[in-house]
């Protein structure tokens, strides 16, 4: 069935969520970067920069991959977009951990999501089981039978002529 839900739709919807609602958080309030990450920008153009980073192109790609969900024929293509730009997020996060520590529970929460969200984008890759439910018994319709109307008392016609 080409409208059936797989492993790789389902990493691509899950993704697409959290992608657009942080980057739509992040547009319409900005300090939160602030107070999660102690990113803070000291002049508006900063602060433009980090709307447009962490809120526009966020929803961007969130949108992207809800579309690469929705269409299965764009679901290939949407998954490697996810290994390679996740994973590229985990890869970075991961070397900043390594050369200055943990600080926060913030990059803990973000290492960890990204890092299983792409190594799941890339076994769904290249192993794309179906997600199957148990097909629910299909409702068995009796057919009714048509009313017959009571049988006229004085079996002649009805004739409106005396």
């Amino acid at each position: 069935m080409a409208n059936q839900f797989d492993l790789r739709r389902t990493v691509l919807l899950i993704t697409g969520v959290v992608f657009s609602g942080f980057g739509l958080l992040c547009l319409l309030y900005p300090d939160l970067l602030t107070r999660l990450t102690g990113i803070a920008s000291p002049t508006l153009t900063g602060q433009i920069e980090l709307q447009a980073v962490y809120g526009g192109l966020q929803i961007g790609f969130g949108v992207l991959l809800l579309a690469c969900a929705i269409l299965p024929h764009w679901s290939g293509a949407g998954i490697w977009v996810v290994v390679a730009l996740v994973g590229g997020l985990a890869l970075g996060r991961g070397a900043g951990v390594a050369a200055y520590g943990w600080e926060s529970i913030y990059t803990s929460f973000s290492l960890i999501y990204e890092s299983l969200t792409s190594l799941t984008a890339l076994v769904a890759a290249f192993y794309n089981p179906p997600l199957k439910r148990k097909p629910q018994p299909l409702p068995v319709v009796m057919p009714q039978p048509v009313p017959v109307p009571p049988a006229a008392a004085n079996p002649t016609p009805y004739s409106p002529m005396p």
